[in-house]
């Protein structure tokens, strides 16, 4: 009777700390993920063909505010280049796409659908010189939310 009533407790013991050591590792497991750097434009997020769609979509919805260069107008900011890592270092590729979906044109004639939006960042990484990659853009707005957008690396 007395060995019962000491392997109960030990037990117990035993199981808090294997669910602390589960812990401790699933925290250090987490913490070295969140050290992983998140993928950035520049790994190929979106396709030639998608770009040159956003060609047209742009001069038919963009041009005439930000210009048929993208380089801006008396309006608008330029979208290309510096001054497109000037506005977007550091945030997330579903950022630009939901600002054009939501937010142009400045005038808020009508909604610019996600695939436009999408073809329209294309448009504006090619022209920045991000390189395209294989496949389009991902329509899945979380992967979007995991790609960041990152100043060119100067070549050493």
């Amino acid at each position: 009777m007395v060995k019962r009533s000491l392997l109960a407790p030990l037990a117990v013991a035993c199981l808090v700390l294997l669910t602390q050591m589960c812990a401790v590792g699933s925290a250090a497991a987490q913490s070295a993920l969140a050290r992983q750097p998140f993928p950035t434009v520049w790994s190929g997020v979106y396709a030639k063909t998608e770009a040159e769609r956003g060609k047209q979509i742009y001069a038919q919805l963009c041009s005439r505010c930000h210009g048929p260069d993208m380089k801006g107008g008396l309006t608008a900011p330029g979208l290309i280049g510096t001054k497109f890592f000037d506005r977007w270092h550091d945030l997330r590729l579903a950022d630009v796409v939901a600002f054009i979906q939501a937010g142009m044109p400045q005038e808020h004639e009508f909604y610019v659908p996600a695939d436009s939006a999408r073809a329209i960042v294309a448009l504006m990484l090619r022209e920045s010189g991000v390189p395209s990659g294989q496949e389009p853009m991902s329509t899945n707005v979380k992967i979007q939310h995991n790609i960041l957008i990152t100043r060119p690396t100067l070549i050493k």
